[in-house]
């Protein structure tokens, strides 16, 4: 009886201090985190109050208590960021998606790959871009029974083709990466499931997304049929 009364009130000790390590004023909701009151909208209608630098170190407090919490809970391991693979992804800050289609990517009248007419324009715009995800499956993916590695060797040049255009990429500091495909689609003796393989080139290889997050190894892409 005594034995039951002790883990009864560890029990309840245990809920309230869960309960209290919970408490914040600013827990997420729908998987957005809140604003102060003061950069709320309805302030707009009540009659609008300018924030103080109180009210950001407050609010800046709460989230951060909740985020720590949340470490906790789930046991969270940084150490994946910490992989030599992925340490070039923090100072990646500029990515677009790319379609193969893209008429600055390519010239088809030339048969040849237009990589500097295409990081030149996008230099002019908007300063430029650390990487790039080139999307050679979607829209084509699904009409027929090439998959993902299959839209890689048909594009223009083939393998060989692809690898110089990386090499292209790569003499001008941007980082390529490829979508990485498996529902739906034909399984290749050496897929690596929801990651796909990656491509190899001179200087360097291209980093296929989230291949070295799941602590999965990088393969080479073989071209078939003598390609």
């Amino acid at each position: 009886m005594k034995i039951r009364f002790l883990l009864s009130i560890f029990f309840f000790s245990f809920c309230a201090c869960c309960a209290f390590s919970q408490d914040s004023k600013f827990r997420p909701t729908n998987q957005q985190i809140p604003v102060p009151d003061c950069l709320n909208i309805k302030g707009l209608v009540d009659g609008y109050k300018a924030c103080t630098a109180e009210d950001h170190r407050l609010w800046l407090a709460d989230i951060t208590h909740w985020r720590n919490e949340r470490r906790i809970r789930i046991g969270y391991n940084g150490s994946r960021y910490e992989m030599p693979e992925l340490r070039w992804t923090q100072s990646s800050f500029m990515q677009p998606q790319m379609m193969v289609q893209d008429r600055f990517f390519y010239d088809p009248v030339a048969g040849n790959y237009t990589v500097d007419r295409y990081l030149d324009d996008l230099q002019q715009r908007y300063g430029g871009i650390d990487a790039v995800l080139i999307w050679p499956t979607y829209p084509n993916m699904g009409i027929d029974n090439r998959n993902q590695h299959d839209m890689i060797r048909c594009m223009p040049g083939g393998v060989a083709g692809v690898r110089q255009m990386i090499a292209d990429f790569h003499k001008r500091g941007v980082r390529v990466l490829f979508p990485a495909f498996r529902r739906g689609a034909r399984v290749e003796r050496d897929d690596l499931g929801a990651v796909s393989v990656s491509v190899y080139a001179a200087g360097g290889q291209v980093q296929v997304a989230r291949a070295a997050a799941y602590g999965q190894h990088f393969r080479p892409l073989e071209s078939k049929q003598g390609e």
